[in-house]
């Protein structure tokens, strides 16, 4: 099994470590935290939060919980002041309602070695649903379904890449029959993915956001092969989008910087590059990496709300195509996430 690389975690389960308590690490508590937000729990802090990593009172009263369904003798005592072995087992080997991305349920629960771009991909995740591998949004861009970590959506074909990728029996058992699977790994691998201009499926009885569709592919992103194919095909796509940031710009870049740009390519796809790009020329940039990459990221962001509010603002058939109160949100939403990146201290400020 794959190492976390959160010492704690890994020497717990390894069976040479102490039970996780209010003085371990804010890693170590948010990797509990992050376990229990995947059992169901919504009052748990997400990394992006303040209070991730702080073993408060929610976080007990969760555990608690947990314990009482799951693992009984795993309760230290009825404050919940610890988590044993066998409770970090139990939280690993249950079966998640909503399993998010965490570098320990990466690791220690699919196997996966945490590498860098795994790791960005994670991060890049957590903007999109929340880092929850079953996300699902149906149609609100009228681009189809879009599915798990990265919003793999059907228009773009990006769906397509996604299920091609996942292995063919984890497809058949999702889908209920090999001739079912076959039928949409066919229609989303239509130049369109299957969807019209107007958002509309090309088969009516293909509208994977109706009906049992929903529940079908939430069942294919519960799989933990599937997840394991989500977070490897995201990772390799960003490693090759890194590859055209470099084409146009060649100089040095920080892991702080490359994750935001990521951020930002799986917005706007072919897009991002030009954004950096444009930043760059507008001159006048700190020598130094840390300071020059922080304003980079505040000019992409720059230039990415302006993008917005052009498409936002765009007329077809004499209507605006997004209201302005949703311009304001999505803006709202991308300046929001460049702050986590620009200001998150998990994040490098040297060379990537």
């Amino acid at each position: 099994m794959a190492q976390s690389g959160i010492e704690e975690i890994d020497a717990l389960l390894d069976a040479a470590g102490q039970p996780i308590n209010s003085t371990n690490s804010k890693s170590a508590i948010g990797a509990i935290q992050d376990l229990l937000s995947g059992h169901g729990f919504r009052a748990m802090p997400s990394i992006t939060s303040a209070v991730y990593g702080l073993y408060g009172k929610a976080t007990k009263a969760a555990l608690l919980k947990f314990c009482k369904d799951h693992c009984p003798s795993g309760i230290v005592d009825k404050e919940v002041n610890e988590v044993s072995k066998e409770t970090l087992e139990a939280l690993l080997e249950i079966e998640a309602t909503n399993p998010i991305a965490s570098q320990v349920y990466v690791t220690r629960k699919l196997d996966l070695e945490f590498t860098r771009y795994n790791r960005l991909a994670c991060l890049v995740a957590i903007g999109e649903g929340q880092g929850a591998f079953a996300a699902l949004c149906l149609n609100t861009d009228s681009a189809g379904l879009s599915v798990g970590l990265i919003q793999w959506a059907q228009r773009p074909g990006r769906l397509n890449e996604l299920l091609a990728a996942v292995p063919k029996a984890s497809l058949i058992a999702a889908m209920g029959t090999e001739a079912i699977a076959d039928e949409v790994l066919a229609h989303t691998a239509l130049a369109s993915g299957g969807v019209q201009a107007n958002g509309k499926p090309t088969d009516p009885k293909l509208d994977y956001t109706k009906n049992d569709w929903p529940a079908k592919f939430k069942k294919l992103c519960l799989d933990t092969a599937v997840q394991a194919a989500q977070v490897t095909l995201a990772a390799s796509g960003f490693e090759t989008r890194k590859a055209k940031f470099d084409l146009l710009v060649s100089d040095a870049k920080s892991e702080r910087l490359v994750a935001y740009l990521l951020d930002v390519v799986n917005q706007f796809e072919s897009a991002a590059p030009k954004f950096l790009k444009q930043a760059v020329d507008q001159g006048g940039l700190p020598s130094g990496l840390e300071e020059r990459d922080a304003m980079l990221i505040d000019r992409v962001t720059e230039i990415a709300n302006a993008k917005l509010e052009a498409i936002g603002k765009t007329i077809k058939n004499g209507k605006q195509k997004w209201s302005d109160s949703f311009i304001l949100k999505v803006k709202a939403s991308r300046t929001s996430r460049s702050e986590f990146f620009r200001d998150w201290d998990g994040l490098s400020d040297s060379e990537f």
